[in-house]
């Protein structure tokens, strides 16, 4: 029971702070995108480890699989491309975040949000997205990152 009661204890916390922390992590890696600045970008990760991988939707998946028969349902990959993504890309980008949770201990966090990825002001891809951030001597960190596309426009 003890323990119950410290699960409790600790479920109640008053992470605000930490939750504020975290809202500028995204909205720094939001206009880090509109700006194409790999180094801020680059800062937000944790620099080893880690994963990143992008999953295609139900509806995505056989209709990307038909143009490309060498598609996978499941594309892992690391923030380093996306990096060189945004250094080589010559198209005005943004990510538009909608339904932000954010979920901390204060250590640790989930975020998980909606998204609409444009390109040149036109809708490419849509899906959700989760990340998991840690807290680190220098700020928050993501550390892992797992994004769905459920909705390309052609």
């Amino acid at each position: 029971m003890t323990r119950l009661a410290h699960a409790d204890t600790h479920a109640k916390q008053d992470n605000s702070a930490a939750r504020a922390q975290i809202q500028r992590v995204v909205e720094t890696f939001r206009t880090a995108i509109i700006a194409k600045d790999k180094s801020t970008m680059g800062s937000l990760f944790m620099p080893s480890g880690g994963s990143w991988i992008k999953v295609l939707g139900d509806k995505v998946y056989p209709r990307e699989k038909a143009k490309q028969p060498s598609t996978e349902k499941l594309q892992p990959g690391n923030y380093q491309q996306f990096l060189d993504f945004l250094g080589t890309n010559q198209y005005r980008l943004e990510e538009k975040f909608l339904n932000v949770r954010i979920d901390t201990d204060g250590v640790i966090a989930s975020v998980y949000f909606d998204y609409t990825f444009v390109i040149d002001d036109k809708e490419h891809h849509r899906g959700s997205e989760n990340w998991q951030l840690v807290k680190t001597g220098d700020g928050w960190k993501i550390n892992a990152m797992c994004y769905s596309v459920d909705s390309v426009t052609e």
